[in-house]
């Protein structure tokens, strides 16, 4: 990694931001591991909501973001009108 004129070398100063993510049955028992493990949590946790998943967002050992989602009611936005209508599925 080379810094960039002003001298940063932080990846999402240099790259932008980029994360995977996966789903997991029990969101709060995943958080719980990753605490007990140490594991830098960046973001959340978050509560389930009626317009969003529970989620975390968790930094790897190599420097990597990964969200994880509990699985939840599916929240469905609809764009046609008024777009704060939300529908569960």
């Amino acid at each position: 990694m080379h810094a960039q004129p002003g001298g940063t070398t932080r990846p999402e100063q240099l790259h932008g931001f980029f994360k995977a993510g996966f789903f997991v049955h029990d969101f709060g028992g995943a958080v719980t591991q990753l605490r007990a493990r140490g594991v830098e949590i960046v973001v959340g946790p978050f509560p389930q909501r009626d317009d969003q998943k529970a989620n975390v967002i968790i930094r790897d050992n190599a420097g990597n973001l990964i969200q994880i989602f509990g699985r939840g009611p599916v929240v469905e936005t609809e764009w046609i009108g008024d777009v704060s209508k939300r529908k569960k599925r």
